[in-house]
C-alpha cells in the first residue's frame, strides 16, 4: 500500500485569541484501492484544533479535502506568536500507511499587564512602606522596568527588585518604600501623591507612553500617596512640655533637699583599698595605699596574725594615703586591714598585710624595755611624697664599719632596685628613691661599693658570689632594711610590688658569716 499525498492550501495562518480561522487540507490517494484516512491535528496548537470531516474516504488516483478549524481561547490560553502545527493523514487500515504537512500559526499578542499599590496611601513622619502586585492576564511573557515620580519632586524612592520578568498569566510583588525630602516639625499632615510605571526594559528611557483612551495595557501604572505627619505632633508636644516640667521640679526638690552626704550615698560603697605594710624601725610599721575618689575617712583595723581576730581600730582621715603605727615590739609581725568609708558606706575591707618589726638596735646603756603591748599611733604621715634627703649616715655611722655600721652585723636588707654603671651618681639614685617614698617611705639609697661582700641570697637570685679581695662593679642600690633573716625581708615583696609596680625584689647580706 502506498502512501498518501497531504497539502495544505496555505503554509501560514493567523487568528486573535478568541477568534477562528480555517486551513484546507486536500489528501491524495496514491494506491490502488479505495482507502479511508483519519485526519489529525498535531503539535502545540492541536488542542484548540478541531479537523471536519475527522475521516475521508478517497478512491484510487483520486483526492478529498478536510477543514482544520484553529480557535484559539482567549486571555493566556494560548501563547502569543508563531505556533508550528502539523496535519497528519492515517490509514484507517494499516496506521503504517501515513503522511504529514506541516505549517505555521501566528496567533496574536495579547498584553494584559496591571499593577496595583498596597496600601494605595501610606503614613509616617520620614517615610511609608507600599507593596506593588503586578499580574499579567495576558498571553505574552513580559519583562518591565518599574520607576517612581511624584509632580513635586518631595519624595526618594526604593524599589526591590527594580526589573521584574512575568511570564503568561504569571504573578510578582515589588517591595516599595517612599521617603519624604522635607520632613517639618510642627504643622498638619500633608498628602504627596506619586506614580509608579512599569516599561518594558527594551523601551528608550525617553520614549512618551502610547497614545490609547484606555491605557497601555503593556505598560502598567499604579498611583499611590505618601500622607507626611509632623515629626512632633501636639500629643508628643504636650507630654514633652509635661515631663520637662516634672524633671524641673525634680530637679529643684534634689537641689534643695539633697544633702551632701546623700550625694556620697548615691555613689555606693567605696573601692576596696589595697594596702601596704613596711617595717620602719624596731617598733614601727608604715602603712601607705592608693587614695580612692571622694571618701570621707578610713578604718584602720589591727588584725592578730595567728587568729585573724581584730584587736583594734583607727580613724585616719580621708585626706591622707599613709600612716605610721608606732610603739610596737621588736622582731614581732603584725597585721592590718583598710576601709574605706563614704557618705555613711564603709567599703569592703583591704587584704591582709602583715609586716615584722625589725630587731631592737644594740644599746650602750640599759633602756626599758619596749611597751609588750602595741599601740596604733596617732600622728599620720602625709600623703605627699617626702623631698628627696640625701641617705648618708648620721656622724656617728661609718658605711661599712662593722663596728658602727648596724647593715653590717649579719643582717639583711630588701634591695628595691640597682643602678649599674659608673656613670650614675648620687642625686640619679636619691631621684630613684624618691619614687618609692609615697609607697615606702623608709626607702633608702647606698654605693654598693661600700660593702665590697655584698651577697644576694641564693635562694631568689641567681648573682654570683663575691671573690675575696675583689671590687663590685659601680652601682647603686634602693633598698631598705634591716631584716634578721631573708625570709622576713622577701614577707614585703608582694605589698611593694602591687604598690609600686616594681619587678626587682631580692634580699641581701651586705656581711655575709665566714
Amino acid at each position: 500500500m502506498a502512501d498518501p499525498l497531504v497539502r495544505l492550501d496555505t503554509q501560514r495562518a493567523s487568528v486573535q485569541p478568541g477568534g477562528q480561522t480555517q486551513v484546507v487540507v486536500t489528501v491524495t490517494n496514491l494506491g490502488t484501492v479505495v482507502e479511508g484516512y483519519q485526519v489529525l491535528a498535531l503539535g502545540a496548537a492541536a488542542p484548540w484544533a478541531r479537523v471536519v470531516p475527522g475521516e475521508l474516504s478517497v478512491y484510487p488516483q483520486q483526492e478529498a479535502t478536510a477543514t482544520v478549524v484553529f480557535s484559539p481561547p482567549g486571555g493566556a490560553g494560548a501563547p502569543g506568536g508563531t505556533i508550528a502545527f502539523g496535519v497528519l493523514a492515517r490509514s484507517t487500515l494499516d496506521p503504517r500507511v501515513s503522511a504529514v504537512a506541516e505549517g505555521e500559526i501566528e496567533v496574536g499578542e495579547v498584553h494584559g499587564l496591571a499593577a496595583k499599590l498596597v496600601p494605595v496611601t501610606s503614613a509616617g513622619r520620614w517615610r511609608g512602606r507600599h507593596v506593588l502586585q503586578v499580574s499579567n492576564s495576558g498571553n505574552t511573557a513580559a519583562t518591565l522596568r518599574f520607576r517612581a515620580s511624584d509632580p513635586d519632586a518631595a519624595l526618594g524612592f526604593y524599589l526591590q527588585p527594580e526589573i521584574v520578568e512575568l511570564a503568561a498569566g504569571g504573578r510578582a510583588s515589588v517591595r516599595m518604600s517612599v521617603r519624604t525630602l522635607h520632613p517639618f516639625l510642627r504643622g498638619t499632615p500633608v498628602r504627596l501623591p506619586f506614580q509608579v510605571v512599569g516599561e518594558p526594559v527594551d523601551t528608550p528611557a525617553d520614549a512618551a507612553p502610547a497614545a490609547t483612551p484606555y491605557g497601555d495595557p503593556s505598560r502598567p501604572v499604579a498611583d499611590g500617596a505618601l500622607n507626611q505627619k509632623p515629626i512632633l505632633s501636639r500629643t508628643f508636644v504636650s507630654l514633652a512640655t509635661l515631663l520637662v516640667l516634672g524633671v524641673a521640679g525634680l530637679v529643684a526638690y534634689l537641689l534643695l533637699h539633697h544633702t551632701p552626704e546623700d550625694a556620697l550615698a548615691d555613689r555606693g560603697s567605696p573601692d576596696k583599698p589595697v594596702l601596704v605594710a613596711t617595717a620602719a624601725g624596731p617598733d614601727t610599721i608604715a602603712l601607705t595605699w592608693k587614695p580612692i575618689d571622694l571618701v570621707e575617712s578610713y578604718s584602720l583595723l589591727s588584725v592578730d596574725p595567728p587568729t585573724g581576730n581584730i584587736n583594734g581600730q583607727q580613724a585616719v582621715p580621708g585626706s591622707q594615703n599613709a600612716f605610721t603605727v608606732g610603739k610596737l615590739n621588736p622582731a614581732t609581725p603584725y597585721c592590718f586591714q583598710l576601709s574605706a568609708v563614704r557618705g555613711g558606706l564603709t567599703g569592703a575591707p583591704s587584704d591582709k598585710v602583715c609586716a615584722t618589726t625589725g630587731a631592737a638596735p644594740p644599746s650602750p646603756s640599759p633602756s626599758p624595755s619596749p611597751s609588750p603591748t602595741a599601740a596604733t599611733s596617732s600622728a599620720p604621715t602625709s600623703a605627699t611624697p617626702t623631698p628627696s634627703v640625701s641617705a648618708s649616715p648620721s656622724p656617728s655611722i661609718t658605711p661599712g664599719d662593722p663596728a658602727t655600721d648596724p647593715i653590717m652585723k649579719q643582717h639583711w636588707i630588701l634591695v628595691l632596685d640597682e643602678l649599674p654603671g659608673a656613670d650614675v651618681t648620687e642625686e640619679m639614685a636619691q631621684q630613684r628613691r624618691d619614687e618609692f617614698r609615697p609607697f615606702v617611705p623608709d626607702v633608702q639609697e647606698v654605693d654598693r661599693s661600700v660593702y665590697p661582700r655584698l651577697l644576694f641570697d641564693p635562694a631568689v637570685s641567681t648573682s654570683p658570689a663575691p671573690t675575696p679581695g675583689a671590687t663590685p662593679a659601680p652601682s647603686w642600690l634602693v633598698y631598705l632594711g634591716t631584716f634578721n633573716s631573708p625570709t622576713e625581708a622577701t614577707a614585703l615583696c608582694a605589698s611593694i610590688q602591687t604598690a609600686t609596680g616594681t619587678t626587682t625584689c631580692i634580699a641581701a647580706q651586705p656581711d655575709p658569716p665566714q
